[in-house]
Parts: C-alpha cells; structure tokens; sequence
C-alpha cells in the first residue's frame, strides 16, 4: 500500500511540473541592453540579465551591471523591454 501511495504521490508531482513555462534566451535583451549603454554612455558593462520575464512584445527583467573605473560594486537595474520588428529595445532603465 506504501508503494502504491509513493508511486502516486510521484506522478502527481511529476504532473505539476508540466506547466512550466520554458526558458527565454537572455543573449537578444543582453545584446539590446548593451546598445543602450553605448548610446547612452553609463559607463557599465553587463554581467547578468536576471529574472526575465516575457508576455508578448514586452518584457522586464534585472540587468546586473559592473562599473568600468570601480571592483566589486554590482549594482541591479530594473529594465523594459519593447520587441519592435522582431529585435528587442530598451523601453526604460530604472537604476
């Protein structure tokens, strides 16, 4: 009986997994991320896009930067993203 209530509670778990959304490539919002930072010259490279979030044309995420002139400091931005002819731009940076 033991076994049969395991191997259950294994299916229903295995089940619940199925819904998962599957992962975004980070490389195109890292890419539009790095462009603004060249035209907008905040003196920052990108270490990280983190917890990205796509629905549709749009899409936030927190972009983890460095600083070129100081170590160690790794501030997170909060940024959006709008998809316009299929390439993604930054909307909007929130340091």
């Amino acid at each position: 009986m033991i076994r049969v209530a395991a191997l259950i509670a294994l299916v229903v778990f295995a089940a619940c997994g199925g819904n998962e959304a599957a992962p975004v490539d980070p490389a195109p919002f890292k890419a539009a991320m790095e462009a603004e930072i060249a035209k907008k010259k905040y003196g920052v490279s990108v270490d990280a896009i983190e917890d990205l979030v796509v629905s549709g044309d749009t899409a936030v995420a927190g972009v983890r930067v460095s600083h070129k002139e100081s170590t160690g400091m790794r501030p997170r931005w909060g940024v959006s993203f709008t998809r316009v002819g299929g390439t993604w731009q930054v909307e909007r940076v929130d340091k």
